[in-house]
């Protein structure tokens, strides 16, 4: 836990197991490059995918959606990434990542893909709307499992926003106290566990 927030930041919201469920998330498959399986996935899948995709960047009509839906959930075992602008080596598996990844029976979110290789603010900003409309995950506070802040110092403040928030949105009093008790420091699992 300390690996990833010391790596992403100090400040998380966990969900429960069953909301991801229940929102259609799914588990990253994380591939080692060394086993026979990843030489059967590239062969049976990734060519065809990224094949699929550049041609969807390029705004070619021959699109394989077949391929696509898999490459969104899958990652590397390990990798490097950018982290202040320098490259990291990076073990993914670590993160037990889970994905969301918005399905749609006509080709909407697809075409959005390809407005972001271009550099068109306008055109990207009406699409990200068209996305935060169509495909934006919505979460009660029951939800919530967790709410991770830096150090204790930080747990009042969360706790009296917490109130205010819930409060003009009209949770009762139970439902605000239950929420406030699920926030935590990373300073106290640190000291804790």
């Amino acid at each position: 836990m300390t690996n990833h927030t010391d790596f992403y930041g100090k400040y998380g919201i966990g969900l429960t197991k069953e909301w991801g469920i229940n929102q259609r998330l799914n588990p990253i498959w994380y591939i080692s490059e060394k086993s026979g399986f990843s030489d059967t996935l590239w062969k049976n899948l990734f060519q065809g995918g990224f094949l699929a995709l550049l041609n969807l960047l390029c705004g070619s009509e021959k699109i394989d959606l077949n391929t696509l839906p898999f490459l969104r959930f899958i990652k590397p075992l390990k990798g490097k990434m950018k982290k202040n602008g320098k490259l990291v080596q990076k073990d993914f598996d670590e993160e037990c990542e889970w994905r969301y990844s918005p399905v749609s029976a006509d080709q909407s979110f697809l075409s959005i893909l390809s407005v972001l290789a271009t550099q068109n603010q306008e055109e990207l900003e009406s699409n990200n709307q068209i996305l935060k409309q169509k495909a934006s995950l919505k979460f009660e506070p029951s939800d919530i499992k967790y709410i991770f802040v830096p150090e204790d110092k930080d747990i009042p403040y969360f706790i009296s926003n917490i109130n205010k928030i819930f409060r003009k949105r009209g949770y009762e009093d139970n439902e605000i106290y239950l929420l406030s008790s699920k926030v935590i420091s990373l300073q106290t699992i640190r000291e804790d566990f």
